[in-house]
């Protein structure tokens, strides 16, 4: 992290204020997430690419590939991406098959906070692209419920009181300690260990759920580090702002429009990137390719997997980040019913039960004014689900539902679909967390390897990892070091 992103933290304008106890309860109930899946098409889908070369050769096809596609495109250099998928988007995918589209991936446009002296810009790209692109966008300011066993929870009562100084707890441990580890005064320690005060308080499984279930790891895998700077980007721990900016066509869906017109080679899988000669050569399913650069945005879960190899192995600190950012496991479940089960609630409303326990339970509910809601599985737990199949997953959301609002909703389940990212070979996890002391191994992944191999993607990221903004940002910066580092003038290439 340089010394201005290091200040940029300590910005008023960035940082914010803590909350106050009535800000924290009515935010409990906004601690849900949008869930999503959508396919996009490649231009020159049939086309042959054995033996061709290229000036750049991008490995994936989701928002950093296609971020660095565009700026390659943009320079009319020759390049190529390889997706192993048969659609784009990577992990923003938006499933139409319900009676409305909705998210099973990345669900919010995050971090819209105005870039200082750059009008018109903000700290995510991906939202400002889809500002010029007239797309329909509002706030995250939709309404809150709270729950207890299936019935509505007055803002003020002793049990959401509870909640609420537990988080402001948590909040303020957060704030002190990792500006202590920010400053150098303490080595960087886990949330469990930072959060110890709390342990024997009430409702510390309810506001520690939040942090398990969103990162998708233990308390102990997480660096207390990482999520200092998190919460100083944007709204801690998911209380309503204009920070975060929902679409109802659909992340994933605007995300695939961007990947119109480029060169992308669908149902592609890289087998292996050998970078030994002068000539890069990349082995696919079908065919090699040489390149002078490569950009690889493969997900860390598959990079650790071996997948693609590389010849010669890569050198000992990516391989290190590479295996110190474990990717969390976080499912995303959307689910229709035939009949109305989300009782007394607006459209699009964050509906949560509360209760001390260890499992965040939290309904997008009537998503979009539909009999549609969307519900976050996270932490170790969805692990075993998803190796029982997409069946558990599911039927896990509805005990959801059911905790939340009460009845038999699976007697009026109509159809659903879960994100099953954990068991998804192109992904294997939803997004990346630092381990404790590890935050800076996003930067050394982040370095070129022999000038002429990068890569990119939301595990890169020190600021915003596991976001759209991360993986955009990155992959524009990774295509203007490998056409730079293959002779490309690059003075002229615009930023996001």
């Amino acid at each position: 992290m340089t010394k201005d992103q290091r200040a940029e933290l300590e910005h008023p304008q960035i940082a914010g204020v803590r909350p106050s106890r009535r800000t924290v309860v009515q935010g409990l109930a906004a601690t849900g997430l949008a869930a999503t899946e959508l396919a996009g098409t490649a231009s020159d889908a049939d086309a042959a690419i054995d033996g061709k070369r290229y000036d750049v050769v991008i490995l994936g096809a989701g928002v950093a590939g296609i971020s660095a596609a565009r700026a390659c495109a943009a320079k009319g250099i020759r390049y190529i991406v390889l997706e192993a998928r048969d659609r784009v988007g990577g992990r923003t995918v938006t499933y139409d098959k319900l009676s409305w589209p909705v998210d099973l991936g990345a669900a919010y446009f995050q971090s819209v906070v105005p870039r200082p002296n750059q009008p018109g810009k903000t700290w995510n790209p991906v939202y400002d692209l889809a500002v010029r692109s007239k797309l329909v966008m509002v706030p995250n300011y939709f309404p809150s419920a709270l729950f207890q066993r299936g019935k509505p929870v007055p803002l003020e009562s002793p049990v959401t009181l509870g909640v609420a100084e537990a988080l402001l707890g948590m909040i303020g441990l957060l704030d002190e300690g990792g500006k202590a580890i920010h400053r150098g005064e303490i080595p960087d320690i886990s949330m469990s260990e930072l959060l110890k005060p709390l342990r024997e308080s009430p409702f510390y499984q309810s506001v520690a759920s939040l942090l398990t279930t969103e990162h998708g790891a233990r308390l102990s895998q997480l660096s207390a580090l990482e999520l200092w700077t998190l919460s100083r980007r944007e709204a801690p721990f998911g209380l309503p702002s204009d920070d975060k900016w929902l679409t109802p066509k659909g992340i994933g869906a605007f995300v695939a429009s961007l990947a119109k017109g480029l060169d992308i080679k669908l149902s592609t899988p890289v087998k292996s990137v050998d970078w030994r000669g002068k000539t890069l050569r990349v082995a696919t399913s079908k065919g090699t390719v040489e390149a002078k650069t490569v950009v690889c945005t493969v997900p860390v879960g598959v990079l650790a997997d071996g997948r693609p190899g590389f010849d010669p192995p890569l050198p000992k600190r990516h391989r290190e980040a590479i295996a110190g950012l474990p990717m969390g496991a976080v499912a995303r479940v959307a689910l229709e019913f035939s009949e109305e089960v989300f009782d007394g609630v607006g459209a699009n409303t964050s509906a949560t039960e509360v209760y001390d326990g260890p499992h965040l339970r939290v309904v997008f509910s009537r998503v979009w004014g539909r009999r549609i809601g969307t519900i976050i599985v996270g932490g170790p737990q969805i692990w075993g689900l998803e190796k029982q199949g997409e069946r558990a997953v599911i039927r896990e959301a509805l005990k959801t539902v059911q905790h939340v609002f009460g009845g038999k909703p699976e007697r009026v389940f109509t159809r659903g679909k879960a994100s099953m990212w954990t068991r998804d070979k192109y992904a294997l996890g939803a997004y990346t967390h630092a381990l404790p002391g590890g935050l800076e191994l996003r930067a050394e992944l982040g370095k070129p390897v022999d000038g002429r191999l990068f890569f990119a993607g939301e595990a890169t990221y020190l600021d915003y990892p596991g976001s759209i903004n991360a993986a955009f940002y990155t992959g524009r910066d990774a295509a203007k070091r490998a056409m730079a580092g293959a002779g490309i003038d690059v003075s002229d290439v615009e930023e996001a």
